[in-house]
This record gives structure tokens, sequence and C-alpha cells, in this order.
């Protein structure tokens, strides 16, 4: 079985036959967590944000 995870957080998972949902959220077993941080900037918007701060510390 296999999952992507698109939304920012921490998610429990857990085997279907060596785990259990404990029906509050959260896993027992064999369990873990995922957690998905939000997507970095990129290159381009982090060079754009350092001309600005160059351009406002030069007045």
């Amino acid at each position: 079985m296999e999952h992507t995870f698109t939304n920012v957080g921490t998610w429990w998972y857990f085997c279907m036959l060596h785990g259990f949902d404990n029906g509050d959220g959260t896993a027992g077993g064999m369990s873990g967590t995922v957690t998905v941080v939000p997507e970095p900037a990129t290159i381009a918007t982090l060079g754009m944000g350092t001309l600005i701060l160059l351009r406002r510390r030069r007045k």
C-alpha cells in the first residue's frame, strides 16, 4: 500500500496487520508518524528577497 501526504501537519499511520487505530487520532502497535512541512521557497523567490533587502540597506 502507498500513500502520498499532501497536507502540512503530523499524521499517524499504522501497519494494517500489526498495528491499530486508537480511535482518538493516534495509533498503536506497529505505528508511527509522518511530519509534512511546507515546501521551501524557491531560489528565485529568495533571490528577489535578497535584492530588495540589499537595496533598502544602501539608502
